[in-house]
């Protein structure tokens, strides 16, 4: 698992072993610091242009998708995966796992297949829904949760 200045203030502030914990644990503190991060301290700036009309603060991860498997690529490596059809996101990491950061409501019995499979740079350079600065408000906003570290 790569180590990256978000990933090490993650383990920090959880007193977690990164080397030693098993990485469901650590995926759930990476998902629990973005969901809280994106409900406390963001509102429509991070959130897809074409979701905002959707996006509450009952509803919060509405329009997140993409620049929580971002976060998640940065701090875990591996690929993006995108599926047109549900506008769907979730990573597959270096070892052939696959991560599915947010239960998002799909349909029962949908079936996943990846319609493009990109790098976290390469969906950073092809900035699709202004995702480059919504991914760079969203992780400006972790590193600022966790001052002290």
């Amino acid at each position: 698992m790569q180590k990256t200045k978000l990933l090490e203030l993650i383990a920090k502030h959880f007193m977690i072993d990164i080397n030693r914990m098993d990485k469901a644990v650590i995926l759930r503190k990476i998902v629990a610091t973005v969901c809280s991060i994106i409900s406390l301290k963001t509102r429509k700036e991070t959130c897809n242009p074409r979701y905002v009309d959707d996006w509450s603060e009952e509803d919060f991860i509405i329009g997140h998708q993409d620049v929580v498997a971002l976060i998640l690529s940065e701090c875990l490596g591996g690929k993006i995966l995108y599926n047109q059809k549900y506008d769907y996101y979730w990573i597959k990491l270096t070892n052939g796992e696959y991560l599915h950061a947010m239960l998002f409501r799909l349909p029962s019995g949908s079936l996943l297949i990846a319609d493009e499979e990109l790098s976290l740079d390469e969906m950073i350079t092809k900035n699709k829904d202004n995702v480059a600065e919504r991914f760079n408000a969203l992780k400006n906003k972790i590193l600022e949760a966790f001052p002290n570290q």
